[in-house]
């Protein structure tokens, strides 16, 4: 079997991701040929490890010509517990690295939305499931999150009653060292735009979720969002 742990590392063997549909094609596809015999430089056949990005980890060999040959495979672990992160649209030049870490550290769902202070227009998903993609491959995480966006303001979002919500405010008696906070198996961080939220959206926030102090300085958007997911991960409540 493959001994799927938290702990393994696996830096020798490639690490793809490729969805149910690509894998019964049996053929690596263009986008991991270019990455694999180029920039990883590997020759001839190899060995890889391939994840659906959902549920199943697959031991494989890739062949000369790209063929992929399935030797084993096993279920990926289920999630103890889940992180959504709902961000108000960012600047382009910093959502990559938005992206590329919150990946990396295991976020469940990345969910973009509308604010008032922030008129960055929608967002190009194909391109930010590309970046999310890469970073799962190369941080070995199995499960890619999803990323969605749409033109929803903070104040149209439905919440289940199961889910933990949140959101950063300087200046809260609340805070990761409480751990009430962390008890819920499905956490949810609501994180402004640079500018952060209108004075009527602060309204709406602290009328119905629990804030939380981050730090007693300001942190840029795409800080603070990684900050939270690295507290999570770090307490070993997700991936």
């Amino acid at each position: 079997m493959l001994h799927y742990s938290k702990k393994r590392i696996l830096k020798s063997k490639p690490y793809i991701h490729l969805s149910a549909e690509e894998l019964k094609k049996g053929k690596l596809p263009k986008r991991h040929i270019t990455h694999i015999r180029k920039v990883l430089r590997m020759k001839g056949s190899f060995e890889a490890e391939i994840s659906d990005g959902v549920n199943l980890l697959y031991a494989v060999n890739i062949s000369e010509t790209n063929d992929i040959k399935i030797i084993r495979s096993q279920n990926i672990p289920e999630r103890s517990s889940s992180l959504k992160i709902i961000q108000a649209r960012i600047k382009p030049s910093r959502l990559s690295v938005l992206i590329e870490k919150l990946s990396e550290l295991g976020v469940t769902e990345i969910q973009f939305c509308s604010s008032e202070f922030s008129q960055v227009p929608r967002l190009k998903i194909d391109k930010m499931q590309k970046i999310s993609e890469n970073a799962c491959m190369q941080s070995h995480n199995p499960r890619i999150p999803n990323i969605l966006d749409n033109e929803l303001g903070i104040e149209d979002f439905e919440f289940d009653s199961k889910e933990n919500v949140f959101w950063g405010e300087i200046g809260s008696n609340n805070s990761f060292e409480n751990e009430e906070l962390l008890k819920s198996s499905r956490v949810v961080f609501i994180n402004g735009p640079e500018g952060g939220w209108s004075e009527r959206e602060k309204a709406f926030l602290k009328n119905r979720f629990r804030s939380i102090s981050l730090s007693n300085t300001v942190l840029r958007a795409e800080t603070a969002a990684i900050s939270v997911a690295s507290i999570f991960r770090f307490k070993n409540l997700i991936l």
